[in-house]
């Protein structure tokens, strides 16, 4: 329930997404970080972007939380917090991964160089 729902809020039927979260009963630790990230994505999508962030604030520091932090933060004109988050993001993927390559990008958006 939680990929089915995770496919339905990236097609945009955000009330099918809230209704798989709902029903979804995670049972390993793995399952409930996902879950929980999928729920402050949702509502990222639906315009609650402080409740999405808090969200994600409350959730372990992982690569994927730390980096829709720094999101949060870079969109709400707050680069000088989402850079340092940025790189850490970046930092904890391997180089292999698209998203480490993604957070040095917006790192260069927030105004620093990747290297300092």
């Amino acid at each position: 329930l939680i990929v089915a729902g995770a496919i339905l809020r990236a097609m945009g039927d955000l009330a099918g997404a809230e209704s798989c979260f709902a029903d979804a009963q995670p049972t390993t630790e793995a399952q409930r970080q996902l879950l929980a990230n999928e729920r402050a994505m949702l509502l990222w999508q639906q315009g609650q972007v402080a409740e999405a962030l808090k969200a994600w604030e409350a959730m372990e520091s992982t690569p994927v939380t730390v980096f829709n932090r720094a999101v949060a933060h870079w969109v709400a004109g707050r680069a000088d917090v989402a850079e340092p988050l940025f790189a850490d993001a970046a930092n904890r993927l391997p180089d292999s991964s698209g998203w480490a390559h993604l957070a040095g990008m917006a790192m260069l958006m927030c105004g620093k160089s990747i290297d300092a």
